[in-house]
């Protein structure tokens, strides 16, 4: 029987692991960051594991956490990342950069916005539940 907290991605071998949104936050506190990074590096390993069209390295992703300008640009690209998992999935891509720089200021609560789009995401099975119907061209419309 296959666990029911991982997805499978367009492969079809397992990939994203859904976690608690608050829990991923609040650990990266208790930790004084380190599962931060492991939570970035992961989440960023699924991602390029979801998708071979999302270009990643995972281990740079989570060493950019640590220069200052790099780390703005790494929570910017990660949520391209996520928005383009969601786009594969067939979902509108709803995860947006620019707020998770704000929310990263506002402490850090990017964690969870990034979270919960990706368990979205996971849960799904690749597909967001909330993302607009694929439209059909004009001769499947017929």
């Amino acid at each position: 029987m296959s666990d029911p907290t991982v997805a499978a991605g367009i492969q079809g071998h397992p990939v994203g692991k859904v976690r608690n949104p608050w829990g991923a936050w609040g650990l990266s506190f208790i930790t004084c960051g380190i599962y931060y990074i492991y939570w970035w590096y992961k989440i960023n390993e699924e991602l390029k594991e979801y998708d071979t069209q999302i270009q990643v390295e995972p281990g740079l992703a989570a060493l950019a956490l640590f220069v200052p300008i790099c780390n703005v640009v790494s929570i910017f690209r990660t949520a391209e990342r996520i928005s383009k998992g969601q786009e594969t999935g067939g979902a509108v891509a709803r995860a947006n950069g620019w707020l998770g720089i704000l929310l990263a200021l506002l402490f850090s609560l990017h964690v969870v916005y990034y979270q919960t789009a990706l368990n979205d995401l996971w849960a799904s099975g690749g597909v967001v539940p909330y993302g607009d119907p694929p439209q059909a061209s004009g001769a499947e419309a017929i």
